[in-house]
């Protein structure tokens, strides 16, 4: 506990730095929250807005993944309408980190929540993780997502992608 209230206050002093200057430059910058087996930080929508409200810039945004949502969220509807209007970008992702509908996340709910927040802002995915490159490293992906990632797959993959998201905004 001690030790993340030390970092927490470590990083909020380093943005608050960075924040200068990306308002001079008219920039928003993001914060995600992030699954504690990925960074101890700032790991739940709760968590993300004491970070804003400390850090106190208009141009700081949060940024939401429902992969890491699903490890640590209660709700995840309940954790996007808690941040609101300060969503500035949204990641799906199932729980397995595969293409949305592929896994069991609730992805009805968390589009009627980005729904009752009138979000407006981008809506990523990033499935096509393999192993053996620096991300897939990073967060210990040891075996490709999709299965056999060739180029041809993974159009297909990307048109399921957006498929999926353009019916899920059109409910």
């Amino acid at each position: 506990e001690n030790g993340k209230r030390e970092l927490f206050a470590r990083s909020v002093d380093s943005m608050k730095q960075v924040m200068k200057v990306a308002e001079k430059e008219g920039v928003t910058v993001c914060v995600e929250a992030v699954n504690r087996f990925e960074s101890a930080l700032i790991n739940t929508a709760k968590e993300a807005l004491q970070y804003a409200d400390a850090v106190g810039s208009k141009n700081l945004g949060i940024h939401l993944d429902s992969y890491h949502m699903n490890i640590e969220e209660n709700c995840m509807g309940d954790a996007i309408r808690l941040v609101g209007k300060r969503l500035r970008h949204f990641h799906t992702g199932d729980n397995n980190r595969n293409i949305p509908g592929r896994g069991h996340i609730d992805f009805d709910e968390i589009f009627r929540a980005l729904k009752d927040i009138d979000y407006k802002y981008s809506i990523v995915s990033e499935p096509f993780l393999q192993m053996g490159n620096e991300v897939g490293y990073d967060i210990r992906v040891w075996r490709d997502i999709l299965d056999d990632p060739t180029e041809a797959r993974l159009d297909e993959g990307a048109k399921e992608l957006l498929d999926f998201t353009r019916n899920m905004l059109k409910k």
